[in-house]
């Protein structure tokens, strides 16, 4: 017998040793079955981050506050025709000069985001529904449904899309 064959031989029969006394043991079976139903969800403390600075951005007028989540390795895709903003796509620093003109004429009343769909649980690319209510110029009070469409990217989470949900 080859050097090599005994190695194997050892190895298998070590495997087959650590398996049946895995089985014989039922407080190990239930240990393992916890480890692996607790695992703890991916961390969405970077998607959290995201939002808080598109909330900050919004509530207070500041694409400035928006800008840092931008994404910087594709243009950003916004389609909102009720603000005046086509169906195109932007540059952070297009969109953030968009959004000065927007906010310019726009007081915010209030500004809240909902949960965001079941995509975070992965860790993958995730919508993030939101409710914008402002006033305008003539004081005349409005309401806009937008959807944030946010990704990974690297070790945080950019918004890759602006879109008005009708």
């Amino acid at each position: 017998m080859t050097p090599t064959n005994r190695i194997l031989r050892r190895s298998l029969l070590g495997a087959t040793v650590l398996l049946l006394l895995f089985a014989s043991i039922p407080s190990l079976r239930s240990a393992f079955r916890f480890a692996v139903q607790a695992a703890p969800r991916p961390d969405d403390q970077p998607l959290r981050t995201a939002l808080a600075s598109v909330e900050t951005a919004f509530r207070r007028g500041d694409p400035a506050a928006l800008r840092p989540v931008l994404s910087r390795l594709v243009k950003i895709h916004v389609s909102a025709d009720d603000l005046g903003l086509g169906d195109a796509y932007y540059g952070p620093d297009q969109l953030t000069v968009l959004l000065e003109a927007l906010f310019s004429d726009r007081a915010t009343q209030s500004f809240t985001t909902t949960s965001p769909s079941a995509g975070t649980r992965q860790g993958g690319p995730t919508t993030v529904p939101a409710r914008w209510v402002f006033r305008d110029r003539l004081a005349v009070e409005s309401e806009v449904h937008l959807a944030f469409g946010c990704a990974p990217e690297g070790p945080r989470f950019v918004v890759r899309e602006i879109r008005e949900m009708k």
